[in-house]
């Protein structure tokens, strides 16, 4: 879906990678570092997910219209702020954040995150 918006005449190839599952924390950040040297080739490495994602907080009746409920709102300040800094640790124990578990309660939607991380991490600064 974001490449659509991004690249609305889908004329460069694209090459979906699975996330794999009841793997370490650490291993999404360590995936991205493994992508890391493909950035040197003009390659785009991307993440998709969601800040938030927890159905169960959606109202499909107010769409996407709703309010942002106040536990999602100091999520993502949280979320910004540790991306922002570069906080690996602090990034992999997003459950121990404010109401990370309550944001997302499986990690699927959040793992990307990692490993967009991990491959824009550069050891002698953070990019």
């Amino acid at each position: 879906s974001p490449l659509k918006l991004i690249y609305p005449e889908a004329d460069i190839p694209v090459l979906q990678v699975s996330i794999p599952r009841n793997v370490p924390i650490s291993f999404y950040w360590q995936l991205g570092q493994a992508l890391r040297p493909l950035r040197a080739q003009n390659i785009l490495i991307m993440g998709s997910g969601a800040a938030t994602h927890n159905l169960s907080y959606f109202n499909p009746r107010m769409g996407i219209d709703q309010p942002i409920m106040p536990m999602s709102e100091q999520f993502i300040r949280w979320l910004n702020q540790t991306v922002t800094e570069g906080n690996r640790e602090g990034l992999e124990q997003y459950l121990q954040a404010p109401f990370g578990r309550e944001n997302h309660p499986s990690p699927e939607h959040y793992v990307p995150l990692l490993v967009s991380a991990g491959a824009a991490h550069d050891p002698k600064g953070y990019v």
